[in-house]
């Protein structure tokens, strides 16, 4: 190539990237985050959620997965279970999945879907009096289960599927930290742990390994674990891990985690040395325990760039500042940065919501990249806690990128709802006592290591958190979806649109009873689901046409009135005619479309002097319609 066309080709790659960045940033300023309603994910009856993942089908968007740890009072199988849940409606109604053989003290469930839609659950579990790694495969997308395949335990195991074309296609590789508990590291015989991967190539039926990625025997004093792993588009892996202070004494200065990460290029056979996450100009990235990482699996311009996000320290908002053995007060912020070249160097930190810098705190967070190239960051957040509360308010939030992480558009709230700490602390769930022995469980429960957030093949992303509005702490979701003008016909319907009665047209779905209502009271939270072929528009209204009791009276051949009993219609009416407000129950989406589900509106009722006496009532449902067309034809003119 003459020096001419190697500048030639120098400034086409210039000119390139330029217009790719006047794209990206024009995209950035037009698009904009829109969420769904909020979905009760788990029932609140037998415990309260921790530890969060949650996955999306390749071959059908509407098919989902989740996982968590249910915390229980104590009980003769162990009091926390894994528990799974899917969902065949994208995300608008869930189910529960029970594993019998995890029932009894297992944790760190994790869920993934197979290159062609088999669901997985992992979890670590027990086998004959020892511990396992059980790994769990359903072929109908996680309705039914197959018996689980028994391996050697890993910590915090993590999965990442290959749902390319490439020669590794439909890999599943799973990575965890285990010990070497005969290895004698230091002069007190101190446990070495390992950073290993398994990997299968047969849809999850057999399994190869482990194989060494990393061990502690070169870092006296300190100790590894595993987070998540990521694939390239050419099918190379990339395994992140991070070191810690072996004893809790140490963990005395800020950002004592460090980030490291290995690669495989031979589908999981061997690994490279392990690296720092090294930032461009020196320096490394480090901080708080777990940090996540996504890809850009895309066909855009920045396909295989690769994302970390982290917090800058540790936070838990049960137990603020200051605290033994932690950082001096500050305000938390949730960092990201990203690497261009498979992770040998990374851009600058920067912050995604830095908001007022005296206001709040951030953490947990998760991130996921869809087929759009679109990056987003999920987080919990404290801005919103109101001066002088007792505790703090949590409120779930997500930022989202259409620049390749260059900047983020502002940061929404996801969760329609606070949790208020102060008030979950106080909720009494459960009470055992055995003997002299009194075990007592809160509706508050640890903010754990991580929550989850996934990105369907239509786009749409799918947070998973926990959320105490029901006074415990339960999984919440939400569809959440970036319209971005560069990618994709974001102009509102023209249809013609009349108001109009629905109630043929929509079901009424129940939420579980609140469960810690203001005395005296008891809470419907109902939903509303479309059941007709077509969309209904908002503002949707529910007016109450009939309210009775259930006790049928023999001498009017009618049941009982019921009357005075609705205590927050909009309206101010207590028994027919009260009305109910359904227009934030879509989120931002001006629509429900053909078998959505609105978010549930709360009914509060007085709770009636006989328990036995529920309420029976009937309601209108007004909402807008798309106009129906004429068909008539236009007349003719008659000839002269």
């Amino acid at each position: 190539m003459s020096n001419r066309a190697r500048l030639m080709h120098k400034l086409h790659a210039i000119i390139l990237g330029l217009l790719i960045v006047v794209v990206n940033v024009a995209a950035q300023q037009k698009a904009r985050v829109l969420v769904g309603p909020n979905v009760l994910v788990s029932s609140g009856d037998d415990g309260k959620y921790y530890e969060l993942q949650v996955a999306a089908d390749p071959t059908n968007p509407s098919n989902l997965l989740g996982s968590g740890i249910l915390q229980r009072t104590k009980h003769p199988l162990g009091d926390q279970e894994s528990r799974g849940f899917y969902s065949r409606d994208g995300g608008y109604s869930w189910n529960t999945i029970i594993y019998p053989e995890a029932a009894a003290f297992s944790g760190d469930p994790v869920v993934a879907y197979g290159r062609t839609g088999t669901g997985y659950f992992v979890t670590g579990g027990v086998k004959d009096s020892k511990q396992a790694t059980l790994f769990y495969r359903s072929e109908d997308g996680g309705v039914t289960w197959d018996k689980p395949t028994y391996l050697t335990v890993i910590d915090r195991e993590q999965i990442v599927v290959d749902h390319t074309n490439g020669r590794f296609a439909g890999n599943i590789y799973m990575n965890g930290m285990y010990e070497d508990l005969e290895a004698t590291v230091t002069s007190e015989q101190k446990q070495n742990n390992r950073i290993g991967v398994y990997r299968s190539s047969d849809d999850g039926r057999t399994w190869i390994g482990l194989v060494d990625v990393a061990n502690s025997y070169n870092m006296p004093g300190r100790r590894l674990n595993s987070t998540t792993p990521v694939l390239f588009t050419d099918g190379e892996l990339l395994v992140p891990f991070l070191d810690f202070a072996a004893n809790d004494e140490a963990k005395t200065i800020y950002a004592w985690y460090h980030y490291w990460f290995a690669t495989s290029t031979d589908g999981g056979a061997t690994f490279s040395s392990p690296q720092k996450f090294t930032l461009q100009g020196g320096g490394e990235i480090a901080g708080d325990v777990f940090p996540y990482l996504a890809i850009d699996n895309s066909d855009g311009p920045l396909r295989n760039r690769l994302y970390i996000v982290w917090a800058e320290q540790y936070y838990d908002p049960a137990f603020p500042f200051p605290q033994e053995n932690q950082p001096a007060p500050r305000n938390v912020r949730i960092l990201m940065s990203y690497s261009s070249d498979r992770g040998k160097s990374w851009a600058k930190p920067k912050m995604i919501s830095a908001g007022t810098p005296d206001i709040g705190n951030q953490f947990l967070p998760t991130l996921a990249v869809n087929s759009e190239g679109t990056l987003a960051v999920a987080w919990y957040d404290t801005r919103d806690t109101l001066a002088g509360h007792d505790g703090v308010l949590v409120q779930q939030y997500l930022a989202a990128s259409v620049d390749g992480g260059e900047t983020f558009l502002p940061a929404v709230r996801v969760s329609s709802l606070p949790t208020d700490i102060a008030a979950l602390g106080r909720n009494l769930f459960r009470v055992e006592i055995t003997g002299t022995y009194g075990k007592f469980s809160g509706g508050l429960s640890a903010y754990r290591d991580y929550m989850g957030m996934t990105a369907a093949s239509d786009g749409t992303f799918h947070p998973f958190w926990i959320d105490g509005r029901t006074g415990s702490h339960q999984i919440w979701t939400a569809r959440v979806r970036v319209e971005r003008p560069d990618k994709a016909n974001t102009e509102k319907s023209k249809s013609v649109l009349v108001e109009a009665d629905v109630s043929e047209q929509v079901e009424v779905w129940m939420e579980p009873l609140r469960e810690f209502p203001p005395a005296g009271t008891v809470e419907l939270p109902i939903r509303l689901k479309n059941v007709s072929g077509k969309p209904i528009y908002g503002p949707i209204k529910v007016e109450v046409t009939s309210l009775t009791g259930s006790v049928f009276n023999p001498v009017t051949g009618e049941r009982n009135p019921l009357d005075g009993v609705l205590l927050n219609a909009i309206n101010g009416k207590a028994g027919v005619g009260a009305v109910f407000d359904y227009a934030h129950a879509l989120g931002d989406f001006e629509s429900l479309p053909p078998g959505a589900i609105s978010e549930g509106i709360v009914w509060r009722f007085k709770l009636p002097s006989k328990l036995m006496e529920c309420p029976r009532f009937k309601f209108k449902v007004t909402a807008r319609v798309e106009k129906a067309q004429s068909t008539d034809k236009p007349k003719q003119s008659n000839p002269r």
